[in-house]
This record gives C-alpha cells, structure tokens and sequence, in this order.
C-alpha cells in the first residue's frame, strides 16, 4: 500500500509542477506526505511592494491541495515574508486568492518555510 501512495504522490508533484508560473523562477518545492496531498512552492525571496504601499521581504509561493472536497484547479497564491518587523501572510489577489483562503493552512505554510529554511543552509 505504501508504494501505491508514494507512486501517486510523485504523480501529483509532476501535476503540480507543470501548473506553476515559468516566470516566478525555480521554486522549492515541498509537500505533506499523506492524503489529501498539499504541495507547496516556495520562489527566492524579494521585496515585494503592495498596492498600499507596504514593502514585505519575504517568498512568494503558490499552495494547491489534491483532496476531496477542495477546487484542484484553484491554486492558491501568497506571499509569506516580514513587513515592519512582523511576519505577514499575504493573500494574491492576482491568483484569486482570499486571506481566509490560507486558514487551513496557516500552520503548515509556516512549518514547511521554516523547514525549507533550514535546508537551504544544508
């Protein structure tokens, strides 16, 4: 059974992979490792500048849940980074993503970058 659900995580990875913007660069990618499956794709960090004119420092990612009951074809978009020394979690309006659109995965969003962190300075 175990290689069953490794084999179709591998397939939605690929899926996942292939619906990410060309344009944003090579994202690290990350994922959970039991159903329902939800990749995450951190890009390099910038500043970003919001239409308020807010500057947050921070990685740009994309989210998408393969699961019963969620929108595959919806893949969240946001930005988690620090703004006046506060860690921020800002939803994309561009990628039709809502704030509360993360509230499942708030957590997650925040284990997962700060376990790809650490990585980086493997």
């Amino acid at each position: 059974m175990g290689d069953i659900v490794k084999a179709r995580r591998e397939l939605l990875r690929q899926d996942f992979t292939e619906r990410l913007p060309a344009n944003l660069g090579e994202p690290y990618i990350m994922n959970t490792f039991t159903e329902p499956f939800v990749f995450v794709a951190f890009y390099p960090v910038q500043r970003h500048e919001m239409a308020d004119g807010r500057l947050i420092n921070g990685n740009e990612f994309r989210l998408l849940e393969y699961g019963k009951g969620f929108n595959e074809n919806k893949m969240l978009g946001g930005i988690f980074g620090l703004c006046d020394d506060r860690i921020v979690l800002m939803a994309l309006r561009c990628c039709a993503t809502r704030a509360r659109d993360f509230e499942p995965y708030r957590n997650m969003i925040k284990e997962m970058f700060a376990e790809a962190v650490a990585h980086a300075h493997d």
